[in-house]
């Protein structure tokens, strides 16, 4: 092993920024944080049933 924990650290870092973008999109307020019912709303809209289920589950369960 190289050291290196991502094979391609141009295509990480073109990763990460794409999910700033996306993220900074959904931080209404520019706050930093994203509503858990911002992110509900936006999952319902743009998102499977599935994949909504899903992250409902680990946001309530990430508070417990």
């Amino acid at each position: 092993m190289d050291g290196n924990v991502f094979p391609d650290q141009e295509q990480l870092l073109v990763f990460l920024k794409k999910l700033k973008e996306v993220f900074d999109v959904c931080d209404e307020d520019a706050d930093g944080y994203i509503r858990v019912e911002h992110f509900v709303d936006l999952g319902l809209q743009f998102g499977q049933g599935d994949e909504v289920r899903t992250c409902l589950y680990i946001i309530m369960h990430s508070f417990s």
